[in-house]
């Protein structure tokens, strides 16, 4: 929803740009302005992945400590 309505106004937006820069020159600015949200999102997400691989990794390093104090 929230993206379908969005779309008239961000058509109405790009036509205006285009209008003013030239439509080649405004694809282009659209293309790096992709590539800088795809940068940004990709930072984000593996930060959140590194994260969990850290805490799964302490998580089974302090069961085998609990495993090791129960067998001793």
């Amino acid at each position: 929803m929230g993206f379908f309505g969005m779309l008239p106004l961000g058509s109405l937006l790009i036509g205006t740009i285009s209008q003013k820069i030239t439509a080649p020159l405004t694809m282009f600015c659209q293309g790096i302005i992709a590539l800088i949200i795809t940068a940004v999102f990709y930072r984000i997400f593996s930060k959140e992945k590194a994260n969990k691989i850290v805490s799964q990794h302490e998580l089974q390093v302090d069961e085998a400590l609990a495993v090791e104090k129960v067998n001793q």
